[in-house]
């Protein structure tokens, strides 16, 4: 008896090639007709040309792996399969099919006899990217993995990351599925499908549309339109209604000076950087410098970190190598006058916190707050926001007689408790019913707040 021994194909897997004539991506016009435009729109992106379009990777086996599909050895693969080694190659017919990042670089390969939408992997992860867009000359994925987009389905407490994946008002920005969903919803507030257990944080797929070169680097939006797709506070800017709700990703909106809740009778004046950042975050913040050595590699900004060489191309006087960004003291000036806000905030009485008063103050203190970078965004614009609202916002004081027995002297006591935080209690005593008023100066002599300006029956 004899035995005969086969492998039968149906389950053999292959690298078939975007061009190839019978089961290619583009031959059979799965991908190429209106609604799955994939190949189509590929073809336009620098994935396409990642092989044709440069001599010298050409002639170099060891760019290959990442400027052509099909590198899995173990898979059948035609082309260069045989070209490392040697460098050396036959198969010019196989190369077309396998050259430049095809599909089947990121989605896997074609597994015959199963339909090819479950052969096909779709992975979505920032690892996929990163298996090529790492090293010295393209450091995009270690850069991302420092940052909060990598890890923003799960950057919070145990509450918030349920929040994150389950809430579809938060799944539009703290999760890849949800972005991809929400980006180009003409809404301001996202509600989207969320995602659940299986969310992905903001993975290089978020921002950028493998498939599609539509918009600069591949972005699924203008850099104008892109990063404040999210960081909006969600309403109307040119309209916003203070109803004391906390304020979060104001960021856009102070670049372009407005959002904020402007009182009547108020100038606000805004800084030239929404004039200059063009590309608004995307100016400062992606800023991409070359591969000169090992000892300085290159950068792509995907750390999101401001980079102090952009201001000095407007700011001659701006120190390029200082880690602080507190130019000319911007930064202290608007946290110190932030402090002098949020004083007045914490010391509101129950009555004060449900006035459109404190709901207008506090609504220009998260505004400036939420922006994140403590005025530098603009300077003139926060800092008029936060100046009217001190003036407009002076919460009352609650004064208690604690003894009715008449003092022989006017007093005014230590505050108890101090240091305090955020609140204090001061005492007097007055012989005789009075007009009182009680100010607060900061070290400098300067005027802070008024806390009392009335009159008031004898007593302590």
């Amino acid at each position: 008896m004899v035995i005969f021994g086969f492998s039968h194909p149906i389950y053999a897997q292959t690298y078939t090639g975007v061009y190839n004539p019978i089961l290619g991506c583009s031959t059979t016009g799965c991908h190429t007709v209106t609604g799955k435009s994939q190949f189509t729109q590929w073809s336009s992106t620098l994935h396409a040309q990642a092989y044709d379009s440069i001599t010298f990777i050409q002639k170099n086996p060891d760019c290959l792996p990442c400027h052509t599909t099909g590198w899995d050895t173990t898979k059948h693969i035609s082309g260069f399969s045989d070209f490392y080694p040697p460098v050396t190659h036959n198969d010019s017919v196989g190369i077309d099919q396998m050259k430049n990042v095809q599909c089947e670089a990121c989605h896997g390969p074609v597994q015959f006899g199963v339909n090819h939408g479950q052969a096909s992997t779709i992975n979505p992860t920032a690892e996929k990217c990163g298996s090529c867009h790492q090293g010295e000359h393209h450091p995009y994925y270690s850069e991302w993995a420092t940052t909060k987009h990598s890890m923003s389905d799960t950057n919070a407490s145990g509450f918030l990351m349920g929040e994150f994946r389950n809430n579809p008002n938060c799944s539009g920005c703290h999760t890849y599925q949800g972005f991809v969903q929400f980006v180009n919803d003409t809404s301001l507030a996202p509600n989207v499908t969320p995602p659940g257990s299986e969310a992905l944080p903001i993975v290089c797929t978020a921002c950028h549309d493998p498939h599609s070169n539509a918009n600069l680097g591949q972005l699924r939006k203008s850099p104008s339109a892109l990063c404040q797709k999210c960081h909006n506070p969600e309403y109307d800017p040119d309209s916003p209604t203070p109803d004391g709700t906390t304020i979060h990703h104001s960021t856009a909106y102070m670049l372009e000076g407005k959002g904020g809740y402007q009182y009547a009778g108020y100038a606000y004046e805004s800084s030239f950087h929404g004039l200059v950042a063009i590309d608004k975050c995307i100016t400062c913040h992606v800023v991409m410098t070359p591969f000169i050595s090992s000892s300085q590699p290159a950068s792509t900004g995907h750390t999101f970190q401001p980079k102090g060489i952009k201001c000095f191309e407007c700011h001659a006087d701006f120190d390029t190598l200082s880690t602080s960004f507190n130019y000319r003291n911007t930064q202290t000036k608007i946290d110190s006058l932030s402090a002098v806000l949020g004083a007045k905030l914490a010391v509101a009485t129950h009555v004060d916190s449900s006035s459109v008063e404190f709901y207008r103050a506090k609504f220009n203190y998260d505004f400036v707050q939420a922006e994140g970078s403590h005025g530098i965004h603009n300077t003139k614009y926060a800092k008029g926001l936060l100046e009217s609202a001190i003036a407009n916002f002076t919460p009352s004081t609650s004064v208690e007689i604690i003894d009715n027995g008449i003092p022989t002297s006017f007093e005014l006591r230590q505050n108890y408790p101090n240091p305090f935080n955020p609140s204090t209690n001061i005492s007097f005593a007055l012989p005789s019913a009075e007009f009182v008023r009680i100010q607060i100066f900061d070290v400098l002599g300067s005027l802070v707040t008024t806390l009392l300006n009335r009159d008031l029956t004898a007593g302590n």
